[in-house]
């Protein structure tokens, strides 16, 4: 379960405070899908961030399985844009998360069986500028998957 009381984000720009994410409560049920809908600007990419860890609140609290939120280890991302690097292949692109948490062959296991799923098998040693920006959206969203993640947020991936 995924939980926010008076959760608030606060930005500054140009020295003025704006407010992205204002007093939010929301209960998250385990094994739910929930979907945030609204205009550009409103704050779901922000909120999306707050509940991975990757941005601390202002004001309020998450909770993820009861606990205070702590981090991004069980959180899989998928950001707006596929933001691969560019030097290394789909494989290397879908495996970076897993590096030094698992053995070798478990990350060949791994990152073969989500690249697979995604359609990419003959495109893994193909380099993020050698994809079509479809192809590069499944690899952001395979590196999500592949850490076999409790919690899985995506930011508008396919848009």
């Amino acid at each position: 379960m995924l939980e926010c009381r008076a959760l608030n984000k606060t930005y500054q720009v140009e020295g003025n405070a704006v407010r992205a994410v204002i007093d939010i409560d929301i209960a998250l049920p385990e094994g739910s899908f929930t979907v945030l809908v609204g205009p550009s600007g409103c704050g779901k990419t922000t909120l999306l961030r707050l509940f991975s860890g990757l941005t601390s609140p202002t004001s309020g609290e998450i909770r993820r399985g009861g606990s205070k939120n702590s981090g991004v280890s069980d959180v899989g991302f998928v950001f707006q844009e596929p933001r691969l690097m560019p030097w290394q292949n789909v494989a290397q692109n879908v495996g970076f998360g897993l590096k030094g948490r698992v053995s070798k062959s478990e990350w060949t296991r791994r990152v073969g069986d989500v690249v697979e799923l995604m359609g990419l098998t003959a495109f893994s040693d193909a380099r993020p500028d050698q994809l079509s920006g479809g192809m590069a959206s499944r690899v952001g969203l395979a590196r999500a998957l592949v850490g076999e993640p409790g919690l899985l947020l995506l930011d508008e991936p396919f848009a």
